[in-house]
């Protein structure tokens, strides 16, 4: 029967009985081990990868069929096994019946799962295995990486934005010749209203409560929203052969993008694709330079691929909830004489030596420093969770991109003995508060206690508050770091407020500590 040929598809809902067997077969065992009993999978570390499978957005199964029987499968969700890494990535586990290993069927199901995973915009997927497992090797071929190690597991992850095969696909990915662009109008409001609704409530529903996208959808129901949203925005508007809306976007004169939704039916079209690049044609004509947006859980992965990179996590005012998103920008590309003009404008802002460090841009070697002093839990402990951990050279290498791309100074190198040991960043905010930055800055443990961030910390913000129109610094601390409020004072800081139970950190609600400098008060 292994010789026979073999179709991958989706697992079917009667079929997901089938998980428990494939849970059990997946159990490795090194040669000369007795099996365990087959109760072993009723633990609870087993029973998360199974238990209610297909009843969570993020439950995906491929399963191997040959001659009319399952004999292999593989499945990802969002679970706290041994292979997590954090909570936006889908753990990952694969098993096929041992008369069919060794025929290619495992890396047909594999590809299969990382084609789909990444056609559904995720940007990671992880997995743990025993290091003496030959499947590493499987693994590895496929672009997995270990990002963390026991005495016995790998964890490995593997980035589907920079997979071969993946950027192979998104390569070839177009938009269909029947669909066309055109601006929106007052006229296209109904069509617009509905587009909106239908999508919150059916494709982000995967990343929010019912409450919450109901409450989010109930903002298009404001009188004169969408007339005063055609009044001071670009919108572009996709449609279909008959000329109905499948997609729209829209953005404001200064470069904040203010809404990207495609149809349900039409996810994964390279709809959303077409339109970011329309607009950002547009933004090119009309002189902006960088994009910022408000992005939803479920559309992260997307802006990430594309270029977009996480300023912050924010909890955003809907209608009357408060839902989570992020704030990503965008630089976009100019001309390499004004490229090079501007990061040579910057180097010399931020630019700065004193007796203990130095305060500069950051650079393509500090790669290996940054990801040795950044993969530290206890200043993980004290920032955002959008802060990777563990931290690992990948990681390193897209802070880098990201920092020597900005447009303006923000991102200050502390380098110490010739490493880099630390950042300062300033993040501009957007809207109202476009004169203001979020301060945030990490230290090297080796370092700490000696009042070297206190002293970089000031140099930075002498040298970002020159080079900027910012007017307004704060920056919020978690309660427990007494060190980085004794920092904010030092340069001139003053706590305004405590912020009750604002952050979920470490699992459990904890308070921030609110701190602002105004230009003008510092010396």
């Amino acid at each position: 029967m292994k010789n026979q040929p073999c179709t991958i598809r989706s697992l079917l809902p009667e079929e997901t009985h089938l998980l428990s067997d494939f849970l059990y077969e997946a159990i490795y065992l090194p040669e000369g081990t007795p099996p365990p009993p087959r109760s072993v999978i009723q633990l609870p570390e087993l029973q998360v990868y199974i238990q209610d499978f297909g009843t969570q957005p993020d439950d995906h199964c491929l399963v191997a069929e040959a001659s009319g029987k399952v004999v292999g499968a593989v499945w990802v969700r969002q679970m706290n096994d041994y292979g997590h890494v954090d909570g936006h990535t889908p753990s990952l586990a694969i098993s096929l019946y041992k008369d069919f290993r060794g025929h290619g069927i495992g890396t047909r199901l594999m590809k299969g799962m990382l084609d789909l995973l990444h056609g559904k915009s995720y940007r990671l997927v992880s997995l743990s295995v025993q290091k003496a497992n030959p499947a590493v090797h499987l693994y590895t071929k496929l672009g997995f990486e270990a990002v963390k190690e026991t005495e016995e597991e790998y964890i490995m992850v593997c980035n589907l934005s920079t997979h071969p095969l993946m950027k192979t696909s998104h390569r070839n990915q177009t938009v269909s010749p029947a669909i066309t662009f055109r601006p929106a109008t007052t006229a296209d409001i109904p069509e617009l209203k509905s587009l909106f609704c239908n999508t919150v409530l059916t494709v982000n529903a995967r990343d929010y409560t019912t409450e919450e996208v109901a409450d989010w959808a109930s903002c298009a129901d404001r009188p004169g929203h969408w007339e005063e949203l055609l009044a001071s925005l670009h919108f572009i508007a996709a449609c279909d052969a008959e000329g109905r809306i499948v997609g729209f976007t829209s953005i404001r004169n200064d470069g904040y993008l203010h809404s990207m939704f495609i149809h349900k039916d039409h996810q994964g079209e390279g709809i959303a694709t077409a339109l970011l690049q329309q607009i950002e044609a547009y933004a090119t004509e009309h002189g902006i330079r960088e994009i910022t947006s408000e992005v939803s859980i479920t559309a992260r992965p997307f802006f990430e691929h594309r270029g977009y990179a996480v300023e912050r996590e924010q909890r955003a005012q809907a209608n009357r909830l408060q839902l989570t998103n992020y704030v990503m920008r965008k630089v976009l590309p100019t001309s390499l004489a004004t490229q090079t003009e501007n990061k040579q404008q910057i180097a010399q802002q931020s630019s700065c030596v004193t007796p203990r460090f130095r305060l500069r841009p950051w650079k393509a070697s500090d790669v290996s420093s940054l990801a040795k002093y950044l993969n530290n839990k206890k200043i993980w402990d004290n920032c955002r969770d959008s802060l990777p951990f563990p931290y690992t050279e990948a990681d390193a290498h897209s802070f880098i991109d990201y920092a020597t791309s900005r447009q303006e100074p923000g991102e200050y190198c502390i380098e110490i003995n010739g490493e880099a040991a630390g950042n300062i960043s300033f993040m501009r905010g957007t809207d109202v508060e476009r004169f203001n930055a979020e301060a945030g800055y990490w230290l090297a443990e080796p370092f700490w206690n000696q009042g070297i961030a206190s002293e970089a910390l000031r140099e930075a913000l002498r040298h970002y508050l020159a080079a900027t129109d910012v007017v307004r610094i704060f920056a919020n601390v978690y309660e427990s770091n007494i060190a980085s409020m004794r920092v904010l004072e030092k340069v001139g800081f003053r706590k305004v407020g405590i912020l009750r139970n604002a952050c979920f950190k470490n699992g459990c609600f904890v308070d921030a500590h609110y701190f602002e400098l105004l230009k003008e008060e510092f010396v």
